[in-house]
């Protein structure tokens, strides 16, 4: 029988490989709970001491976990200055999911980062990876980590995978938020450099190809085959149930569609709704680009978008590298764009100081304050 002291041992005497386990176990689910956090840094500083018998494989492994919890540590500074000088020759699938979870982590603009960008840079512009390795580069990882001629040798290669319908994987809108980037922020130096053929196809990209009689012949196909699988149940349920009589395992309850409304969030829908009932007209999921924008104010040409909680990195106060971009890009459309956070939302439990909260902060154009004193005026007349 073990005892105490064994039992309760500290996790820094267990192996790397489990303390990895347990990352990737949770990051598998996306375990977003702030009371776990504090459970993540201590197994972080277990693997810490543990470096040194860790190779590029397992920090690959362990940043891929921490960028899907985004949980951001002073440690994943220790884990790449460790491996800048392996990254050229670590295999290619190594390569570019280091990439991808250090630029989802916001680590692009450090320093010791920049060993894995410029290795990344040049399989790409040496068309060293293979087609699946490719398509696995994600939009945060062009737009954090490739200078213009990696851009450009980027474009033009998505270009030939399509040309050679090799991309039988889905990734146009990755490449979408690319073309946005590169047509608002890198006009000169890589847009003007593409030839036809690589605009006309990014392009095409955002075209819908399915006409409206196509659209017909595949609901039908669906309504058609969701029929066939319930007819199937249906007879599974009466072979059972002659078999087994009261005891056979009843017939599942038929499943409908909802309609998919235009809120991202239950946090989404509170903004609106609070909005809507001070007289602010707003559209919500309006289409902007590779964008769905949560809620539009079109005679000031304003975008307010709220900032749940997965927006930010664990318990802290710093925006994803994916959020800042894509706020970055909804401003270069030309949007005035407004933001509220999930933590102010949570501190303001009435609703009359979060209207108050959001007539202070939300640009004076809208003109929130003055639609808050006419409903009052309303609600008074009325009384």
């Amino acid at each position: 029988v073990s005892s105490p002291r064994e039992s309760f041992a500290p996790p820094f005497q267990c192996h790397f490989r489990s303390l990895l386990r347990v990352f990737q176990a949770a990051a598998s689910v996306q375990v977003f709970n702030r009371r776990v956090v504090p459970y993540y840094r201590t197994i972080l500083a277990a693997c810490a001491l543990k470096f040194t018998e860790m190779k590029p494989e397992n920090f690959c492994h362990l940043m891929q976990a921490l960028s899907r919890l985004q949980y951001r540590d002073e440690k994943l500074i220790t884990m790449l200055q460790k491996t800048a000088l392996t990254w050229p020759t670590v295999p290619h699938k190594i390569l570019v999911k280091a990439a991808n979870s250090a630029a989802k982590l916001d680590l692009a603009t450090q320093l010791w980062c920049k060993p894995l960008a410029i290795a990344l840079c040049q399989a790409v512009c040496e068309n060293t990876l293979i087609v699946k390795e490719f398509m696995n580069i994600k939009w945060i990882t062009a737009v954090e980590m490739f200078d213009d001629s990696t851009m450009i040798n980027y474009l033009y290669r998505a270009e030939a995978v399509k040309r050679e319908q090799l991309s039988d994987l889905r990734y146009s809108r990755h490449l979408q938020v690319v073309e946005l980037y590169v047509r608002l922020c890198k006009e000169e130096a890589v847009w003007q450099q593409l030839n036809d053929n690589v605009k006309e196809f990014l392009r095409d990209l955002r075209k819908d190809d399915e006409s409206a009689e196509e659209e017909r012949e595949r609901l039908k196909e669906e309504k058609r085959l969701a029929e066939e699988k319930r007819r199937r149940e249906i007879n599974k349920y009466r072979k059972r149930l002659k078999k087994y009589g009261e005891d056979a395992r009843p017939l599942a309850a038929k499943k409908t569609k909802t309609e998919r409304l235009p809120m991202s969030c239950p946090f989404h829908r509170e903004v609106s709704e609070l909005l809507s009932s001070a007289g602010l007209q707003l559209m919500n999921g309006l289409k902007a680009g590779p964008f769905n924008l949560d809620m539009f104010h079109g005679p000031t040409n304003t975008v307010i978008e709220v900032c749940p909680e997965w927006q930010f990195y664990a318990n802290t106060t710093h925006l994803t590298s994916r959020s800042r971009v894509r706020h970055m890009l909804i401003r270069k459309m030309g949007f005035n764009l407004a933001l509220v956070p999930f933590q102010t939302w949570e501190s303001l439990s009435i609703a009359d100081d979060r209207l108050s909260w959001l007539s202070r902060h939300l640009p004076r154009h809208l003109r929130l304050p003055e639609l808050i004193q006419e409903r009052d005026t309303r609600r008074e007349a009325a009384c």
